[in-house]
């Protein structure tokens, strides 16, 4: 069979065969790969050692909580993925500041309200039954290459804020080369968005202003009437001083509320 992929006409005459006819095939002749070469000490052998020391019971239990696990990761991820479209088509605004200077206005109480947030809880629900069932089994095996799952107090707020910034934002975050020639990375990376988000939920303040890198700065309003972040890229209006400009940036914040709570 012809196949063309970038102008180049490339001949592949097994396509067409079936996949249980190389099995097949494969099976008649001693192929390593076609045995599981998995180490015991690597993780994965680790892991199934515990699996294969557990009951019948309790084994199916954590592989039906990982299935749920899976189900729901991916029912939840798409409902996120929409939500956030629907968030930042209705709930993010640019706006015009001093100097000629623009800004990117986020309704944070919008984010916080969305309702995908208590379905994420379900997430963690899942992922507690699973450690409930799994760690008693790992901490019998030790010493093992398997580790425990971490107790972790589930946030969803965070998650929610972690995901409304980058998809809000993107537009003013440089893309710098990654680890790969074919990669980027963005000039944000999610520890200075945390640490964010810590300081907008123990600051007690009606508004606060900081930077995430030399270039993206932001302020915070706490509110009344709505609680919004104004985003901005410094580097893009050198005339304009955005630290003497904080309280122009909050009234333009407020001015967009309406249109934002709309």
């Amino acid at each position: 069979q012809w196949r063309e992929i970038h102008g180049v006409h490339l001949l592949r005459p097994l396509l067409h065969r079936r996949k249980d006819d190389f099995r097949a095939l494969l099976a008649a002749f001693p192929a390593p790969y076609l045995r599981d070469s998995t180490p015991d000490w690597s993780v994965r052998g680790a892991t199934r050692a515990v699996l294969d020391g557990l009951g019948r019971e309790r084994r199916e239990r954590i592989i039906a909580w990982l299935s749920e696990y899976g189900r729901l990761s991916a029912e939840i991820g798409a409902e996120l993925d929409n939500a956030m479209a629907v968030w930042v088509a209705a709930h993010v605004r640019n706006v015009q500041l001093p100097k000629a200077a623009a800004g990117l206005a986020l309704d944070l109480d919008a984010l916080f309200g969305l309702h995908v947030g208590g379905r994420l809880a379900e997430v963690a629900a899942v992922v507690g039954a699973i450690r409930d069932a799994w760690n008693p089994a790992v901490a019998g095996s030790q010493p093992s290459a398997a580790a425990e799952i971490p107790d972790a107090v589930p946030d969803p707020q965070w998650r929610l804020f972690e995901r409304g910034f980058f998809e809000a934002a993107g537009g003013l975050l440089a893309r710098r080369p990654g680890h790969y020639h074919t990669s980027q990375k963005l000039s944000v990376n999610t520890r200075a968005v945390r640490h964010l988000y810590e300081n907008m939920q123990e600051c007690s303040k009606p508004h606060f202003s900081g930077g995430l890198t030399q270039e993206l700065g932001y302020v915070h309003v706490a509110g009344p009437p709505r609680r919004v972040l104004v985003l901005y890229d410094a580097s893009a209006f050198p005339q304009a001083s955005f630290k003497d400009m904080r309280n122009a940036i909050v009234a333009a914040a407020q001015r967009a509320l309406p249109r934002l709570g709309g």
